[in-house]
């Protein structure tokens, strides 16, 4: 990707005909002497990306004081418009919005900044209703002490 560090998306695209060639990432903060930390991804097929009626959640850590929670969206070639809700920990709907986002599109910001200036509490569950178009939503908590990451997929719920 040609940059010294930040975020990235990156496809893989197959021939006509073929199927997608095996992939796998590693993703780490690089300590030096210290080692790394970090994660493996997989490469995620279109046909496993949110569709146009689909809802995923995901899930904001127990301790935003500790824990940075980001969210990303990568769309694919008809963009997508997307209802999000944000319940606490009760359940309890404390936040709607809606988003639209242009085709193959790609952001990872702060939770913050993605759910219009709300700041998270912890285990909140935030619901993305795929109103039209189709996008691969998911969170990454880090260590606020460490930079450990993590990863989750908002995965289809209904």
């Amino acid at each position: 990707m040609a940059q010294p560090s930040g975020v990235g998306s990156a496809d893989v695209v197959a021939d006509t005909g073929s199927a997608l060639p095996l992939s796998i990432v590693r993703i780490f903060n690089d300590g030096g002497a210290a080692g790394t930390s970090g994660m493996t991804e997989e490469a995620i097929s279109p046909s496993d990306v949110l569709h146009t009626g689909d809802v995923g959640a995901l899930v904001v850590p127990s301790d935003t004081s500790k824990f940075r929670f980001n969210i990303g969206v990568r769309t694919l070639d008809a963009g997508a418009s997307v209802s999000i809700t944000v319940q606490d920990r009760d359940g309890i709907v404390v936040k709607t919005l809606d988003k639209s986002y242009p085709p193959t599109y790609f952001i990872q910001s702060g939770a913050v900044d993605v759910l219009g200036g709300l700041a998270l509490n912890g285990d909140e569950t935030l619901l993305f209703r795929i109103n039209s178009g189709s996008a691969l939503i998911y969170g990454t908590t880090n260590d606020n002490t460490t930079n450990d990451p993590s990863l989750q997929f908002a995965r289809r719920t209904e």
